[in-house]
């Protein structure tokens, strides 16, 4: 059994996953404050559902982390994750963008890089476990930092932004 060092990551995937929990908290309470806004804002209630996939895929592969196993079976893991995660935000971005939901066609190119660059590293991860090279844990770091980033500012902007 060919499995990546656990032990030396244990603490980053508990941090990890509490952070994201906590984010998770934070974005359920800029919805329910302004819940009749999101609803009524073109495109806002996918920037909702995207964050919260953005973090229940955070909290899924950081406690799938944790778990001892073959490099080879987290591969399998982090591919259906990240290919799950990837199809929903690439969806939706790309929806958003062609019913026009951003201000400037700019915005939504932003906001589509912003997904892949929160997203592709989880694939690459993958690809590294799946073939047992020693650098898919190190792609972990921004397969789980990156959409934490993203979705701190879609809370902010979900909890403050749009009260504007």
């Amino acid at each position: 059994m060919n499995s990546y060092p656990i032990t030396e990551w244990r603490d980053f995937f508990v941090a990890v996953s509490g952070t994201a929990a906590a984010f998770a908290g934070l974005l359920f309470v800029g919805i329910s404050i302004n819940l009749a806004r999101i609803i009524n804002s073109p495109g806002i209630p996918a920037r909702a559902g995207e964050t919260l996939v953005f973090l229940g895929n955070v909290v899924v592969v950081a406690l799938l982390a944790l778990v001892p196993q073959p490099s080879r079976a987290f591969g399998i893991e982090l591919l259906i994750a990240g290919v799950a995660a990837w199809t929903f935000v690439s969806y939706t971005d790309l929806h958003a963008l062609h019913n026009r939901h951003y201000d400037t066609r700019s915005h939504g190119v932003r906001r589509l890089i912003f997904s892949q660059i929160a997203t592709v590293p989880m694939l690459i991860s993958a690809g590294f476990f799946l073939q047992r090279v020693d650098d898919g844990p190190y792609w972990l770091v921004p397969s789980l930092i990156f959409p934490l980033l993203v979705s701190m500012v879609n809370a902010w902007i979900l909890l403050v932004e749009i009260t504007r």
